[in-house]
Order: C-alpha cells, then structure tokens, then sequence
C-alpha cells in the first residue's frame, strides 16, 4: 500500500482531509529527511500565478517569437525558448544516469523523460472561456429587456455582477485566477500523465521512488523547481543561477528583463479582446431573437408592435468613451468592488479624459494602475493571508 492514498473517490470527507494533510505535512521531508530547496507548493498563494505575473504584480502573456518547440515523435511541444535548453540538458542527464545504471531502466517516467504537457495559449483559453459564458448568458437572459447591443452590454454586466470575481471578464483578470493555469506561462513541463488529485499515484512512481533524490537534485542542477504537489511538473528558475548563462546569451540578464521583452502586458489587450467578444455575442444574440414582440392594450384587447432586432452596432455611440465605461463595471466585479461607487465615478472620469487628450492605452494603463493595490490585497494573496491570520491572533 503506498504511503500517501488521499484521492477524490473518497466517500468520506475526514478521510479525505486527513490524507491530504499528511501529504502536506510529510511529503519530500520524510522520504529525503529534509525538503530540498527547489521542492516548492506552487498551490499557496502568489506562486499559484508564477510566471503569469511580472514583479510589478501585472499579468502576462508570452510573445510568440520566444516560443521554442521541442519535437517529440509525431507531437511537437512548445515552452519558453531557455526553459527549452534547460529540459535537453536535465533529459540527457536523466538518460546518462539510466545508462550507468543509477535510474531502473524499467521506470515509466525517469528513464526516458517525455513531455506530457508544456505551454498552452491564454488568448485561445479565455476566448474559450468567455465564449462560453456569453453563450450562458444568452440562453439566460430575458430577451424582452433587450432591444439593442445597449441593453444587451447592461444585462450582461448584472449576470457579471452574479457570477461575482471567480467568473473574470477581462483578459488581464482570468490570466489571474484560477481559470487559466500554469502552462500558459510557457516556464511548466510535465513530465507524467499521471492524476493531480491521486496521491497514491505520487507516491507510487516519484516520492518512494529509490530515484527520487536524484531527480530532484537534478533538477536543481538544471534551473529547475519541483512541484511539491505535483511532483512530475518542472518549473523554469527564473532566478537560478544554473540558468544564467544562457539567458545571458539571449540578451536576458535580469528576471525583470525575462518579463518585459519575452512577455506582454495582458492588459494592453483587454480593451480589443472585450470588444471584439461582447459584439459578437451580441450579433448572435440579435441572430437568434431577431423579432421584438412590444404588447400595447387598446380598449381591453392586447396588441404587439412588430419590430426587429439589428445586429448592427454603431461604432459612433458605441465608441472607446463607452466601453471605458463598461470595462471599469466590469474590472470593479472581478476585482471584489475594490472602488465604491463615488471613485468608480472618479476612475470613469479620468479614464475618459485620458483617451480624449491622451489615447485609449493611457486610459487602459490608468485604470489597471487603480487596481494595483487589489492585485497583492485580494483573497487569497499572500499579503491578505498574513491579514487574515493577525486578526485571528488578535480576536
């Protein structure tokens, strides 16, 4: 029987929990007598965003010129371009190692280390993501209180205001949370297809593996963190001296340099993907309920005014002053209504002034500025989690 059995087919939840808190409490530590320094939880805080967040607490996305595939028999894998260099290295060693015989040759995972899974696109996951939730919102909405794109973008915004901060709207905001993931920071390899919830699984093939030591000192070697809750994901240093040297070669001295020429500011592009999005929501909304049917009462008979929905949306009254307007709404709902309502006021204001005298990307950085403070205090962080715990100590 493995050491560590907590799995979700549980039937009872203090089993679950007990299990679960042992494996917390005891995994690495037991095995190795001490948990190496690159063993991290990367489900704890902040670091659940590593590589999603840049030092200044903004969300990112990696830029395509800096991808790298790795080829894989028939699959081509794709990670950011010194974490490629990185994994070819650690896999030769591992291979080495099997050859001399350190490493079973009949272990499934570290005798020929494969990718499993490696980076996967943010744009084309929240573009899935809020696809999906239009439609929802189509299919929920009353459609006799929307009569044009207007009434449409309000509704939308009170269905926001149900769904509350774990159903993000902006791109920037699901980059930050727990629908988009790791992979998309292009830094995680995978290097099992095992299941994340199985401890029995973790335990069987990497923590009572007699190769556990070594992989891990590996790995360390190489630039590279374990996922102490997922022990088969590689996470790229970004600060590890092991990765220096290469980085350097690449023009990327600095972490803050990784960041600001390998990534993008998610929030340059809130505006464009929002647009884009909510109009085409709208067009198959209008599509789809193409006649409005308005009773009227005329001496005690009930009439209908016939009428038809347009998909067209007017670009001269719906301009960038409107979905400012928008944008903040919705920005505020994911961002737990960190203004109240006389500031939103404010941030509306001065957003607008900005794309009037300035342009519509002064606007969007001005309003991203008025959440910074919310991005390190919100639920969940790591500064709001010390909080938390000197109120206790306090009450």
């Amino acid at each position: 029987m493995a050491k560590y059995n907590a799995k979700n087919s549980f039937k009872k939840l203090k089993n679950l929990t007990i299990e679960r808190a042992k494996y917390r409490a005891q995994a690495f530590a037991s095995e190795l007598g001490e948990t190496p320094k690159n063993v991290k939880n990367f489900n704890f805080t902040d670091k659940t965003m590593y590589g999603r967040i840049d030092l200044n607490y903004d969300t990112v996305f990696m830029k395509d010129e800096f991808l790298k595939a790795i080829s894989q028999g028939q699959d081509t894998f794709f990670v950011h371009n010194p974490v490629a260099e990185s994994f070819r290295l650690f896999r030769k060693r591992m291979q080495d190692a099997t050859a001399q015989l350190h490493i079973p040759k009949d272990d499934p995972y570290l005798t020929d280390v494969k990718i499993y899974r490696a980076f996967e696109d943010p744009v084309d996951l929240y573009i899935s993501y809020m696809n999906e939730q239009i439609r929802i919102f189509n299919d929920q909405v009353d459609v006799d209180l929307v009569s044009n794109y207007s009434d449409w973008c309000n509704q939308f915004v009170l269905f926001c205001q149900k769904g509350g901060p774990q159903y993000p709207i902006s791109f920037s905001g699901f980059q930050r949370t727990k629908r988009s993931n790791m992979f998309t920071s292009g830094l995680v390899i995978s290097i099992a297809d095992l299941d994340y919830h199985n401890d029995e699984q973790k335990s069987k093939f990497f923590l009572e593996n007699n190769t556990l030591e070594f992989y891990t000192k590996t790995a360390m070697e190489f630039g590279f963190y374990v996922n102490k809750n997922c022990p088969w994901l590689l996470i790229y240093d970004l600060d590890s001296p092991a990765n220096k040297l290469y980085q350097r070669s690449l023009g990327l001295s600095t972490v803050n340099e990784i960041f600001s020429k390998t990534y993008y500011l998610c929030h340059k592009y809130d505006m464009t993907y929002l647009k884009f999005l909510l109009s085409e929501g709208y067009s198959t909304f209008a599509g789809q309920n193409r006649i409005i049917k308005k009773p009227k009462i005329i001496c005690n008979k009930t009439y209908f005014n016939i009428s038809f929905r347009s998909n067209d949306i007017n670009n001269i009254i719906y301009n960038n002053k409107y979905y400012i307007n928008l944008y903040i709404k919705l920005k505020n709902i994911e961002e737990y209504n960190y203004l109240d309502a006389a500031e939103l006021r404010r941030v509306i204001q001065k957003a607008i002034i900005f794309e009037e005298k300035l342009d519509i990307s002064y606007s969007i950085d001005y309003i991203n500025e008025q959440y910074k403070d919310s991005y390190s205090t919100r639920p969940g962080s790591l500064h709001n989690l010390i909080i938390e715990q000197n109120k206790a100590s306090e009450g």
